[in-house]
């Protein structure tokens, strides 16, 4: 029997099957195409995931992390991510605070008045939530150590020329406390013992068939053939 033919949809070149696309659309796509490679390829890499677009404190960007692990079956630990809200708004004022900042100096003054309980540093205002806060911190959620990261922040960021280097290290606290939790480090809300989320090389087999089982190895979805 001979070999069914393709389709020839399937057979027609890219060029014919973008002819289907409106003209405005393909025209309007063309400019955006030419208008993005007029710019740095470091500044495309970075393009919406700097500043308050950061994935690590963009609060949609959490929720639908954290909507991600129901779905995946996983079991995340509320306090934690009750935390990470309160990070993410915590550190989107730093992050402005450190962009209005004339020095470093003035970072440590806000510093030094959190140390003390205050809410005001030379006229620079801090909010209440920064404050109570700061005055939890560090503190524990599930097993795992959330260290002070308004302080990390604080004391780590550096302003030259006039521009603000925010410190890494406490942007990433809560990135290296969902992989220490998903790698089964942390425990459950209420401290039976068992991990925070199944064991990352537990597998799950799927119901249909014989599909692939499925593992979770740290953030990463891993499919291995089924035994």
């Amino acid at each position: 029997m001979k070999d069914e033919q393709p389709s020839s949809a399937l057979r027609a070149p890219h060029s014919a099957l973008r002819t289907e696309m409106s003209p405005l659309l393909e025209q309007e796509s063309e400019k955006l195409a030419r208008s993005w490679m007029c710019h740095d390829p470091a500044l495309l890499r970075d393009y919406l995931v700097a500043g308050v677009e950061d994935p690590r404190i963009n609060l949609q960007s959490i929720f639908t992390r954290h909507f991600l692990l129901g779905a995946l079956g996983l079991e995340p630990c509320r306090p934690l991510m009750e935390e990470e809200y309160r990070f993410a708004s915590v550190m989107n004022w730093l992050i402005k605070l450190a962009g209005q900042a004339g020095d470093s100096d003035e970072l440590g003054q806000v510093l030094h008045a959190l140390r003390k309980g205050g809410d005001n540093a030379e006229g620079i205002e801090i909010p209440s939530f920064v404050t109570r806060t700061f005055a939890l911190l560090p503190t524990a959620a599930c097993g795992l150590a959330i260290p002070n990261y308004i302080q990390t922040f604080l004391s780590g960021t550096q302003i030259r020329d006039g521009r603000a280097r925010p410190c890494q290290p406490s942007l990433d606290t809560f990135g290296n406390l969902w992989r220490a939790a998903l790698a089964g480090e942390g425990r459950g809300a209420r401290g039976e013992g068992r991990p925070l989320v199944p064991s990352p090389l537990a597998p799950r087999p799927s119901t249909r068939g014989n599909r692939p089982f499925t593992w979770i190895a740290g953030q990463k979805k891993v499919n291995l053939p089924a035994p």
